[in-house]
């Protein structure tokens, strides 16, 4: 990544140099964060957890129980569910004592179904998903 955004002519040394960097400021970072009250690094992974919720199930529901989903609305819907748990989390939270994941989850729903009906999927990738649907459930016979 350095190589390819910050110094495209950066030699193999300079590039093992930054790689080691980065190893060591993020186990820093680690370190730091173990020695703090163990409530942070719940709170941490409670978050991580709901912004990756929010923008992975919508999807996957929507691809697999509705034709319509496009690569378009699933793109927007996986944005959308994280921007708004992370804003839910940051404006709304303490105010309506509502987890993030909630809004979330169904704001990714309605993005990805909202984008999808501006958009056209693609016919193979429906019939695609049709087959696979078909399987699952043939499979659970």
């Amino acid at each position: 990544m350095w190589q390819k955004v910050i110094d495209p002519a950066a030699d193999q040394k300079k590039l093992v140099f930054w790689g080691k960097a980065m190893i060591v400021l993020v186990g820093l970072v680690a370190f730091w964060f173990s020695l703090t009250e163990s409530r942070l690094i719940f709170w941490f992974v409670l978050f991580a957890w709901s912004g990756i919720g929010c923008a992975f199930c919508p999807v996957v529901i929507c691809s697999l129980f509705w034709k319509g989903t496009s690569k378009a609305g699933a793109i927007a819907g996986m944005c959308g569910g994280f921007l708004i748990s992370v804003l839910w989390k940051i404006f709304l939270s303490e105010a309506t004592g509502l987890y993030e994941m909630v809004p979330g989850f169904f704001g990714g729903i309605l993005v990805i179904i909202l984008v999808s009906l501006f958009t056209k999927p693609p016919v193979r990738a429906a019939g695609d998903m049709e087959y696979v649907v078909r399987s699952v459930r043939e499979y659970g016979r």
